[in-house]
């Protein structure tokens, strides 16, 4: 995804009270810049609940963004995910921009700004 998009990484679970309350949340934010080059990612983590529970829990909650099974917990290590859920908002340079057990106060300025930095770095790269 480097390159291409402003990326939101959340880690939850069905289990999860705070996880299911953002919901509303990145779905209206993905909706709103999904067209500008904002992608969100659900990544379930593997504990205490089925795909089946899964996918009922992403139909029930209209959920309109992919979701990611981390069967082995890889993904939760990799991002040294130790509690639910956990958001992190990275850049398309790569870099991880916030990181936080909850959405930012600011969320929606948050992306804004981070689709328009994205922007203004890309285009004064075309030009050089």
């Amino acid at each position: 995804m480097r390159g291409k998009r402003v990326v939101h990484v959340v880690f939850w679970a069905t289990w999860c009270v705070p996880c299911l309350e953002e919901v509303p949340a990145l779905r209206a934010t993905y909706d709103k810049y999904r067209d500008r080059g904002l992608q969100v990612l659900g990544i379930v983590v593997n504990m205490n609940q089925t795909l089946d529970g899964v996918r009922t829990a992403a139909h029930d909650m209209k959920i309109n963004y992919p979701i990611l099974w981390d069967e082995g917990g890889s993904l939760m290590e990799r991002y040294r995910v130790s509690y639910i859920p956990q958001n992190f908002l990275i850049g398309k340079d790569g870099v991880i921009r916030y990181a936080g057990t909850g959405l930012p106060a600011n969320y929606d300025a948050l992306v804004e700004s981070l689709l328009k930095e994205d922007a203004a770095v890309a285009s004064s790269t075309r030009r050089h």
